[in-house]
């Protein structure tokens, strides 16, 4: 089990990460600059990629190094505002004093979604979801309608609308693309959520923040966070826990929490629509 340590200029941080997250660390040595500093959470561009230092509390966004600090501001010596340098590279990261590598590897995949999960997903999900009136009115009702057909004119109607690191409309989108992952992992043909998701790499750098971005780059790979992983497990095979698990989901950030719902909601049904890969032979 990784534990916490006190920080000085020789002491090094443990973290939990994903391979790719790993392999971050692992490539040359290059700056990164912060681009955001709180109590439980700094993130850093390195190549346009954000990446995540979380104490225990944070949120585990799957960019994210993963530690055991109770917080960043008592277990970081030396502070990192915004616009702080600091190093990647040669398998570390070289944040103020201290020296972060990958101890641990983790998953952050979600589960797959066959055709007969996904419709059990579907109709639990009908039985413990609100309607989320509040989540919809801040956002345009013809970009949901379009991205519940899988149409990628929703994308740019949806990108970066919204405030936080993570607007809301990003959020959305980042549930949608999971679920539509989770359901090509299950035998979905992939070639019914390319269009979205090609959207979305087209206009993320551009249109919202760098964690917004990478966050839904992680969600195109079929990478969420572990709330989100276990309530589509839950939906899929209809746990009584599923309901449990949407208000933990909801609970995630101001917002957030709450788009990722609203986003897995609305690709349910065009999910349930794109053919399985049997059905092409």
């Amino acid at each position: 089990m990784l534990t916490s340590h006190h920080v000085s200029a020789t002491t090094r941080i443990r973290a939990a990460a994903t391979l790719r997250v790993r392999d971050v660390l692992a490539g040359p040595v290059r700056a990164a600059t912060v681009v955001h500093a709180g109590r439980d959470a700094v993130y850093l561009d390195v190549d346009s990629f954000c990446l995540g230092v979380l104490s225990r509390s944070a949120t585990a966004v799957p960019c994210g190094l993963r530690t055991t600090l109770t917080s960043l501001a008592d277990g970081l010596a030396t502070p990192t505002p915004p616009g702080s340098r600091a190093q990647v590279g040669g398998g570390s990261l070289l944040l103020g004093d201290a020296r972060l590598t990958v101890g641990r590897v983790v998953e952050a995949s979600v589960p797959a979604l066959p055709p007969a999960a996904a419709r059990r997903a579907a109709r639990t999900l009908a039985k413990v979801c609100p309607p989320l009136p509040h989540t919809r009115e801040e956002l345009p009702e013809a970009a949901l309608r379009l991205l519940g057909d899988g149409d990628p004119a929703a994308v740019p109607l949806l990108l970066g609308r919204g405030s936080g690191l993570t607007p809301l409309g990003d959020d959305v989108l980042c549930g949608w693309l999971a679920t539509v992952a989770a359901g090509v992992l299950g035998g979905h043909d992939p070639s019914g959520a390319r269009p979205v998701a090609a959207a979305v790499a087209a206009l993320a750098a551009h249109n919202t923040t760098t964690l917004s971005a990478t966050l839904l780059d992680c969600a195109a790979r079929g990478e969420a966070l572990p709330r989100f992983r276990r309530l589509v497990a839950d939906l899929a095979s209809a746990d009584p826990g599923a309901a449990a698990g949407l208000t933990a989901l909801l609970e995630v950030g101001h917002t957030s929490g709450h788009g990722l719902a609203l986003g897995l909601h609305l690709a349910l049904d065009p999910l349930q629509r794109f053919p399985t890969e049997r059905t092409l032979v």
